[in-house]
């Protein structure tokens, strides 16, 4: 790596033992397809792994880990991941925007969204870091 690129991601370790074999299950499954139908061979997993993108901020730059965390869009449009600490601190998704989206925004007028300066009086420690779609996706395809 360059002085100037994060570290590359190290493979997850292979589990420690082999997980114990599934039991059948005890009440009748959820949902079942018409008659006719095969289930299909390959199938889509949606998964939401919370804070994200500042899990990735803090495995690139361990100094970030334990304090409040913000990523934005880089547009003025706001935070769109928050750390375990930034939340702690009253910050949520959809504050740090510029006070014309915040006047104009219906979704950001209900909420009451808050500016990054007020946000920086919650979090006197808060870390705003842009983000970086093209290293999220790198991470997250790692992760799968």
């Amino acid at each position: 790596p360059t002085p100037t690129s994060p570290p590359p991601l190290r493979p997850l370790p292979p589990p420690s033992s082999p997980p114990p074999p599934s039991s059948p299950p005890s009440s009748p499954p959820l949902c079942s397809l018409p008659r006719g139908l095969e289930p299909p061979s390959a199938c889509v997993v949606h998964l939401d792994i919370d804070n994200f993108y500042c899990a990735v901020e803090a495995a690139d730059e361990p100094r970030l880990r334990g304090v409040p965390l913000a990523v934005t869009q880089g547009n003025a449009g706001g935070f769109v991941a928050l750390s375990a600490e930034a939340k702690a601190a009253g910050l949520r998704k959809g504050d740090g925007v510029g006070e014309g989206g915040r006047r104009n925004i219906p979704a950001l007028v209900a909420m009451a969204s808050i500016g990054i300066a007020e946000a920086r009086r919650r979090a006197p420690e808060l870390v705003v870091r842009p983000m970086r779609v093209e290293r999220y996706r790198q991470v997250a395809s790692s992760v799968l």
